[in-house]
């Protein structure tokens, strides 16, 4: 026997039904019921905000950073001279180069003339003139970070020479690069170069010309390696040793070198040697000259009549000649020449040749 329904029950039935099944055709009703569902990507939408809110607070955050040594901050005038005209932005690369070498900050915006960089890095009169005047720098969070990631990628140069004229090579180097002390080269510079009419240009500096000179006669390297070794090419060491050898042959040649440069007398009395007198049999008050041949290497001139005249049948190569004159002390007197390296120039002609124009002989 079937079981009795109870007709309340029976309403009860139907209107929950009539209830999902408007639950099913509405939509506005699906919409709000989706909506209560998507309440917790709401709330992570909204944390997300907030953490943008507070990346855009740290990135306007002024940060005081009172240890650091700083220039003025200022787009009018130069940074180095304080010249209101002919300014330039500052590269970044000298920016970096003031703080490794000095531990200045230079602000970003500041200015300076074209004539104290080289290579996009200031020279060393311009690092010498940068001075600090005030102590703290102020930076928002996001220029603070920038500098950051700019001095932790700044690229590390593995050129032996690239940081010659920051004087950061040891004194060891010196001698064994140039033949000099650390000493003698800054007298060298300091004296003769610096104080001269060549200038430093945006491919080198009056420095490193120097310093391809005196790496050219020391280890008799070709021009385009020391191109390499200082990053330039070939044409701008041509010109450099050019430039620097026509300074110090005008003004240290001529001081210290030739036959004017020390008196008869002087060199009878402080370059003479008793020994040597008496082998000689020379008198106290005759001077002696020791006269010596040598030579140094020169590339294959293009004109024949040149190749011959420089070519050596004993060496094989192209060379050309120098007689040197020493006296016993070792001081060197003069260095006569250059002359050819053909047979008919040994060092017999070219002393004959010397006594007819040399006034001490």
């Amino acid at each position: 026997m079937d079981q009795l329904k109870d007709p309340k029950d029976i309403n009860r039935h139907e209107k929950l039904e009539m209830k999902n099944a408007e639950v099913q055709t509405d939509p506005h009703l699906f919409q709000e019921n989706s909506i209560s569902f998507s309440n917790p990507p709401l709330e992570i939408s909204a944390a997300n905000s907030e953490s943008q809110q507070s990346d855009i607070s740290s990135a306007s955050t002024i940060y005081y950073l009172k240890d650091i040594r700083t220039c003025p901050g200022t787009e009018r005038s130069c940074t180095v001279c304080g010249s209101l005209t002919g300014r330039n932005r500052i590269p970044k690369a000298a920016i970096l180069q003031v703080w490794t070498e000095k531990t200045i900050f230079i602000p970003i915006s500041n200015r300076t003339c074209s004539s104290h960089l080289a290579n996009g890095m200031f020279n060393e009169d311009a690092l010498e003139r940068i001075n600090t005047t005030q102590e703290g720098v102020k930076m928002s969070g996001k220029d603070l970070g920038q500098w950051l990631l700019d001095i932790s990628h700044r690229k590390i140069d593995s050129r032996p020479l690239s940081k010659f004229c920051t004087k950061s090579m040891e004194s060891e180097s010196y001698s064994l690069l140039f033949g000099l002390t650390e000493a003698n080269f800054e007298d060298l510079f300091t004296k003769y170069v610096k104080r001269s009419e060549m200038r430093d240009s945006s491919i080198r500096l009056k420095r490193d010309a120097l310093a391809m000179l005196l790496l050219f006669l020391r280890q008799n390297l070709s021009q385009t390696m020391i191109g390499f070794l200082f990053n330039c090419s070939q044409t701008v060491v041509s010109d450099s040793i050019r430039a620097v050898s026509q300074v110090l042959e005008e003004t240290f040649v001529a001081q210290f070198l030739g036959y004017n440069a020390l008196p008869r007398e002087e060199c009878v009395q402080k370059h003479s040697r008793i020994l040597l007198q008496e082998v000689l049999g020379i008198a106290a008050d005759r001077l002696a000259i020791i006269a010596d041949g040598t030579y140094l290497y020169v590339e294959q001139p293009m004109d024949i009549k040149m190749q011959r005249l420089l070519f050596s049948g004993q060496k094989k190569r192209n060379l050309v000649k120098v007689m040197m004159l020493v006296l016993p002390s070792g001081h060197i007197l003069d260095a006569d020449g250059p002359y050819g390296a053909n047979g008919t120039n040994n060092d017999s002609s070219i002393l004959k040749c010397m006594t007819l124009t040399t006034p001490m002989m």
